[in-house]
């Protein structure tokens, strides 16, 4: 029974998810150092390492808004600070998917990408 009843949820966000995508605002992505986060140094020009959900590497951190619709913002913001262990950022599922279930409720998200201290080569 509740096997079913996932399935059915599942089934309920795969048809509303691509719907409510095309009336959302695009993100936009500020860089929190514009001239390089400070620290940074020899790692500052590497490239971000980033598979299906994760990211690594990240010497350039942002925060990316996610607004939500204006026709059902409520003025509300919350900034989302995906997990990882400090190794890497779980970006995909902790990130904007969270900053997206938070639009629905008409609140804005912005979606924080930081360096992780834990991180092989990061001390």
């Amino acid at each position: 029974m509740l096997y079913r009843f996932a399935c059915l949820c599942l089934a309920a966000l795969a048809v509303a998810i691509p719907a409510a995508a095309q009336d959302r605002p695009a993100p936009q992505v500020i860089r929190l150092w514009p001239n390089g986060a400070p620290g940074a140094g020899a790692r500052r020009n590497q490239p971000e390492q980033a598979a299906e959900y994760w990211v690594k590497n990240v010497n350039d951190p942002t925060l990316t808004a996610f607004p939500a619709d204006p026709r059902h913002a409520n003025g509300a913001a919350v900034i989302v600070i995906p997990g990882g262990a400090h190794k890497e950022i779980v970006w995909t599922t902790e990130g904007p998917n969270v900053a997206h279930a938070l639009n629905r409720m008409g609140i804005a998200a912005y979606v924080l990408k930081y360096r992780l201290a834990n991180e092989e080569g990061s001390h």
